[in-house]
């Protein structure tokens, strides 16, 4: 509690002479959440760590307007910020499930305790947490309501018989789309062979186009229900964690040679259509007027990490956080295994999440086991 008083009260002094034009339907309060930022390596930057913040809000459709961050973002002190998503132009929807997610937020033992919440847990529990993201996102609940939005009646269609990410075949339909936010695919999962006429369909996973540029993603099972992830009998596809990490901001090209499919397309055929879509996609991403870091190559990255510190802290990192001496940690820890990550072994020796949490000297809310792949737990912050 002894940071919250000093917090809101720099807040209101902050936004006394900085009132948004925009009619907000909640107020700064309940819009407002205190983030901690404790770096996970050695050169990490606030500039890294703001566009890193910055790109994860956009993946949510937040519309970013020019120089809104400057607004949104206010430092205070000891690497503590104030984040207010009024000032970056979400939806009247995406803005009730925040209010869910920072009362449940502000109400741990974390928060008061530290004075914020963690960057890399605030994404965590918002971005990457399937239930949640669905929700701000506004991903249609059901499969028949994605599919009537789009012109699937005159879909393309293109099977990956050597899929890396599906075991089985996997079927693609994508209508083909002169303008980018009309643009949306459907990945069809499943067992059988297409080309015999016995592939069952048992899942699907489908993204379009958000109106500030950034792709969404939603995976339906059999039902046509959402679920957090899709199932690991089917292959790696894993969480829309995952499917962000792998597509970024772009429509992806087949990675690896796939035989021509019978009935449709080649696969040289499929990627000229996905190379046209992209170039599409990427001309209205540059033409919006916003802040989000379209030509930064490194912004997609910086988010990655600021989540990756997290759910994989080393032992500097867990020593800010605990805001104890690293000996004193070591000594907590114990004989806790360590591993390397396998794309930026620049962190270091690493722990995993849920083992730290177990045993932090303070309650924080619970995270999904993994970011990319199914986890046992998945939070559910809204009604």
């Amino acid at each position: 509690m002894k940071y919250s008083f000093v917090y809101y009260t720099l807040f209101l002094l902050a936004f006394c002479c900085c009132k948004s034009t925009q009619n907000l339907s909640f107020s700064d309060e309940e819009m407002t959440i205190c983030l901690r930022w404790i770096p996970s390596y050695t050169n990490e930057k606030e500039e890294d760590m703001r566009t890193g913040l910055a790109w994860g809000m956009s993946m949510l459709g937040a519309e970013m307007p020019v120089v809104c961050m400057e607004k949104a973002f206010i430092p205070l002190k000891n690497k503590r910020y104030l984040l207010n998503i009024n000032f970056l132009y979400f939806s009247y929807n995406a803005k009730k499930i925040f209010k869910c997610i920072f009362q449940e937020l502000k109400k741990s033992e974390e928060y008061k305790q530290k004075g914020g919440i963690d960057i890399g847990r605030f994404l965590v529990l918002t971005l990457h947490s399937s239930w949640n993201y669905y929700a701000i996102t506004g991903m249609p609940r059901n499969y028949s309501a994605f599919k009537k939005r789009y012109a699937f009646d005159r879909a393309e269609i293109f099977s990956v018989i050597k899929s890396c990410v599906s075991t089985q075949n996997r079927i693609v339909r994508f209508p083909l789309e002169e303008i980018a936010a009309k643009m949306a695919f459907i990945a069809e999962e499943g067992k059988g062979n297409w080309e015999n006429g016995q592939f069952e369909i048992t899942d699907r996973e489908v993204f379009d186009v958000m109106q500030n540029g950034q792709l969404r993603f939603g995976i339906y099972d059999k039902k046509g229900k959402l679920e957090a992830a899709s199932p690991l009998y089917l292959g790696a596809a894993g969480k829309p964690g995952k499917c962000m990490w792998c597509h970024e901001r772009n429509i992806s090209k087949l990675f690896t040679n796939t035989p021509d499919p019978k009935g449709c397309m080649t696969a040289t055929q499929f990627n000229e259509k996905i190379t046209k879509m992209n170039d599409l996609l990427q001309t209205f991403q540059a033409s919006l007027k916003t802040e989000t870091a379209w030509n930064n190559p490194r912004a997609h990255t910086l988010q990655e990490l600021l989540y990756i510190g997290f759910m994989e802290p080393n032992l500097q990192r867990i020593a800010a956080e605990w805001e104890m001496s690293e000996a004193a940690v070591l000594a907590k820890i114990g004989k806790l295994p360590t591993h390397l990550h396998e794309e930026f072994d620049f962190l270091g020796n690493c722990y995993q999440r849920k083992n730290i949490d177990s045993i932090a000297p303070y309650r924080s809310l619970r995270v999904p086991e993994s970011v990319r792949e199914p986890a046992e737990y998945e939070p559910r912050f809204y009604p």
